[in-house]
C-alpha cells in the first residue's frame, strides 16, 4: 500500500535471525529496519512509528492476556492494529477508536485495518487518553481493591 513504508523491528535477538524470520514471512530486507533498543530508548523508538502492530495467536491462554507493548504504543500516541481473541484488545481499540482490529490473518484484512487507521487518523493525544483509561496504575489499584472488597463482603 505504501512502497516507502518500513517495518521497524526492535529486538535484542540476533539481527540476522530477525531478518531471516521476516523474509520467511515475505518481508524483504529493504522493507525493514532492525535495531536493538535499551529500555531508555524505547519511548523514542515506539513513537517513531505511525502504526503499531500486535498480532498474537488467539490461543486459550491469550484470551486472558494483554500485550505490554500495546499499552506502551498507546502511551506514546501510536494507534495499534491487533487481532481479536487476545484479552480486551478489540474492546480497547474499538471503544477508543485508537487503531483497528483484525479477525482474519490475510492480506485483505491487514489492508482494511491499515486503511481504517489512516482514515480515522486518531490524534496522539486521543491514543494517549486510551492508555490512561485502560492502563493507569491508580485505576488498576482501585479496580483490584473493589474486587477484593466485594469478595470479602460475600
Amino acid at each position: 500500500m505504501h512502497p516507502d513504508a518500513r517495518y521497524l523491528f526492535v529486538s535484542n535477538h540476533d539481527q540476522g535471525e530477525v531478518i531471516a524470520l521476516a523474509q520467511r514471512c515475505g518481508i524483504e530486507p529493504d522493507e525493514m529496519i532492525v535495531v536493538s533498543g535499551r529500555r531508555e530508548e524505547m519511548p523514542a523508538l515506539i513513537a517513531s512509528g505511525d502504526i503499531g502492530v500486535s498480532i498474537i495467536a488467539p490461543t486459550f491462554a491469550a484470551k486472558a492476556s494483554c500485550p505490554t507493548k500495546v499499552g506502551e504504543m498507546f502511551a506514546m500516541g501510536v494507534p495499534v492494529i491487533a487481532n481479536s481473541g487476545v484479552g480486551d484488545m478489540a474492546k480497547m481499540i474499538g471503544e477508543g477508536g485508537v487503531g483497528a482490529v483484525v479477525d482474519r490473518f490475510d492480506d485483505a484484512a491487514y489492508a482494511e485495518a491499515i486503511a481504517n487507521v489512516e482514515r480515522d487518523r486518531t490524534s496522539p493525544q486521543e491514543v494517549r487518553a486510551a492508555a490512561r483509561r485502560w492502563f493507569a496504575l491508580e485505576d488498576g489499584v482501585d479496580r483490584y481493591d473493589a474486587i477484593y472488597r466485594s469478595i470479602r463482603a460475600s
